[in-house]
């Protein structure tokens, strides 16, 4: 048997979703209609299987909410069609590899890339072959770069690929492989 004081922080953590348990129903639902009409927010003490339940419960509830976040993280930093950041993304990381390079004076390329033709490959075999260019071009770039370096989608068939700790020299031997 759990007393009040001992259930404080999973209780309130549980009632902060009791909105998704009252729409998906589960055993917090029943636990607080049951002592909704005390006058205290909780019992003095509650029966441990209905504790494990409410904290079962509330466990799946974080691992849900864990995996809504790291999809939701990935939606908005990543291109939908292609995988690769988005422009407001490799933006904001090309702004902390400049300060990066500035702090420490470390060397730093980029590259901006545009796929040739594009519009032609785009009006005369449509939209659909269009974006598998795209995402073929995508996975070369990839593949040809270093696990640090990273890929961005910058414009419609622009891509920024950031060299991070790379010299002229060697991002032109970069360059020169992907073209």
């Amino acid at each position: 048997i759990y007393t009040t004081a001992a259930l404080v922080a999973v209780c309130a953590a549980a009632l902060l979703v009791y909105a998704y348990f009252i729409t998906q129903g589960g055993v917090l639902r029943t636990f607080i209609q049951r002592f909704e009409n005390q006058t205290s927010p909780l019992p003095e003490v509650i029966p441990d299987g209905e504790y494990t339940d409410v904290c079962t419960s509330f466990r799946n509830v974080v691992a849900q909410n864990r995996e809504c976040e790291q999809e939701l993280l990935e939606k908005i930093t990543t291109d939908p069609l292609t995988g690769a950041f988005n422009k407001v993304i490799i933006t904001q990381k090309l702004e902390e590899e400049v300060d990066k390079t500035k702090r420490y004076g470390t060397p730093l390329s980029f590259l901006l890339f545009e796929v040739d033709r594009f519009a032609r490959i785009l009006d005369r075999f449509g939209a659909e072959t269009a974006d598998q260019v795209l995402c073929r071009f995508t996975g070369i770039l990839q593949n040809s770069l270093r696990t640090h370096d990273l890929v961005g989608r910058y414009g419609g068939n622009q891509f920024l690929v950031i060299l991070p700790l790379t010299d002229f020299k060697y991002a032109k031997n970069i360059a020169d492989r992907i073209r």
